[in-house]
């Protein structure tokens, strides 16, 4: 799974709501914003319109994940999403300043909306998970809705992956291959974990040689690609 695939989701799901006319007049505020808070607190204030109405928010929650094949490694994650509308009743039904769409209209609207829809291609097309629109009481005094849905993470076997390196151990020297064309690889003789970030790792270049028994790790690193499997050997003097 992409480092960001979480917030690119998140993102993409605001973006289908927004391209909905139906939220014309309803601002749809992601969960992960700093001012998220004082946003929706504007809104059901009636000091942030959006279309020249105010009342009705929704909030797109930060998106769960779980892994149901532990086993596996190239297992996908299983997410799971999250909606939450609120309502300021008093100023939402307002003809003049409010949306006129109730709280359980818009939670309805946005299982009409995004139930099936798939957001380019970071994961299958999203069903809902029962219940699929529920009451939020822990936003009293507002009306609240909670509109849930499941999917799956895109197959993760389309994320590349870098290849193991492969050791070997010649007189006094150590030489490390990867198949993966353009890799790096780091290695350490200190029991670290071989990663860039680690000042103690090494980057290879060459086949270097060892004078006494010496536990080498090594791992390789591509751009864009998930990082390959540590290898480990110990290396005895003949």
């Amino acid at each position: 799974m992409s480092e960001t695939i979480l917030t690119d989701l998140q993102e993409d799901l605001q973006a289908r709501l927004e391209a909905d006319e139906y939220f014309v007049d309803i601002p749809v505020i992601l969960a992960d914003a700093g001012n998220v808070s004082a946003e929706v607190d504007k809104v059901m204030a009636g000091q942030n319109a959006k279309g020249g109405h105010t009342g009705a928010a929704v909030i797109v929650e930060q998106i769960d994940a779980e892994d149901d094949m532990a086993n596996v490694p190239t297992g996908p994650l299983d997410l799971h999403l999250e909606f939450i509308v609120i309502e300021n009743r008093e100023i939402n039904v307002n003809s003049k300043t409010g949306t006129g769409k109730s709280a359980l209209a818009i939670a309805r609207r946005i299982h009409r909306v995004m139930k099936l829809f798939t957001a380019g291609g970071r994961c299958h097309c999203l069903v809902v998970e029962r219940p699929c629109i529920a009451k939020a009481p822990e936003y009293d005094p507002y009306v609240a809705y909670l509109v849930r849905f499941r999917t799956q993470e895109a197959d993760p076997d389309t994320f590349t992956y870098v290849q193991t390196p492969v050791m070997s151990f010649g007189s006094n020297q150590v030489t490390l291959t990867c198949a993966t064309v353009g890799a790096e690889i780091y290695y350490t003789t200190n029991g670290d974990y071989p990663t860039p970030q680690n000042s103690q790792a090494n980057l290879y270049s060459a086949a270097f040689t060892l004078t006494e028994e010496t536990t080498v790790r090594a791992s390789a690193y591509y751009t864009g690609a998930i990082a390959s499997d540590v290898v480990e050997n110990t290396y005895t003097p003949s």
